[in-house]
């Protein structure tokens, strides 16, 4: 009798041990499992959220910089236009380099060699 009941002793024991590990080595492997999964998904998270980040700062970029262009061509267009008047203005009546002054003064020479007729 000592015999079977230190049988059925062992029996129980290592069903209950049996039951006890596969418990511990399912929540140790849920555990490695979440963390694997969880460095699985930050990993290819990180991955996707690179080229998305890039797009994004891209499109950022074109719509900021199509902004800033629509907003500064009338100020730009001013002022191409303000110099190209004051550019034509200098050279044509500035008196150093203009070209007005100096067809006047080849004129005014021109008529003095002319013979008079009165």
């Amino acid at each position: 009798m000592a015999s079977s009941a230190l049988t059925e002793g062992s029996v129980v024991g290592a069903v209950i041990g049996t039951k006890l590990l596969s418990k511990v080595a399912v929540k140790a492997s849920s555990k490695v499992a979440v963390k694997s999964g969880t460095s699985i998904v930050l990993s290819t998270t990180a991955k996707l959220a690179d080229p998305l980040f890039a797009i994004g700062f891209l499109v950022w970029d074109v719509w900021d910089y199509s902004k800033m262009v629509e907003k500064s061509r009338p100020t730009l267009r001013k002022n191409i236009f303000d110099y190209l008047t004051e550019l034509k203005n200098y050279t044509l009546d500035d008196s150093t380099v203009g070209i007005v002054p100096a067809l006047e003064e080849i004129e005014a020479q021109i008529i003095k060699k002319l013979p008079s007729y009165s």
